[in-house]
Order: structure tokens, then C-alpha cells, then sequence
């Protein structure tokens, strides 16, 4: 059975602060969240969190539509070019 060291479970969980900080950020910059009534505290503003999400989608599909496209455009090239050498 493998084991990580102490070093290698310390920087695991650094990155995995380092990547939630970094979604706790963005999710600030959409205004997602928002500062709450209390020093230090944070609310979720539900309307900006739906905006958010569905824009997220939107460009997943969008990159799944334009890598399918290029899929397709090289098949159609490799086709053609064999189509030339025959």
C-alpha cells in the first residue's frame, strides 16, 4: 500500500485551501456573496448565485459545442486528404 508523507498531506491541503479561497473569491467579484450584517460575515444573494450558475453552464456548453466542431473539421480535413492520396 502507498502512503503520502507528512509534506505531501501538508501541501494537499494547502491546495485544496488555496482552491477554495479562490472560489470563495471569485464567487465575491460576481457578487454571489455578499458582506453580511455582522463584521465578518457573508450572505448568498440567491438571484446573483442562479446568474452565476447558469452563465457556467452556458460556457461549458459553448466549449463542448466549439471542441466538437474542431473534432469534426479535422475528421473532415483527414478525410479529404486521404480522399487526395488515393
Amino acid at each position: 500500500m502507498l502512503t503520502a508523507g507528512g509534506g505531501a498531506v501538508v501541501a494537499i491541503a494547502a491546495a485544496a485551501r488555496a482552491r477554495r479561497m479562490q472560489v470563495i473569491d471569485a464567487l465575491l467579484r460576481h457578487g454571489v456573496l455578499a458582506p453580511g450584517p455582522a463584521t465578518g460575515t457573508l450572505y448568498i444573494d440567491e438571484r446573483a448565485y442562479i446568474l452565476h450558475r447558469d452563465a457556467r453552464r452556458h460556457q461549458v456548453r459553448f466549449a463542448i459545442v466549439l471542441l466538437l466542431a474542431f473534432a469534426l473539421a479535422l475528421l473532415a480535413t483527414g478525410l479529404l486528404m486521404g480522399l487526395r492520396l488515393a
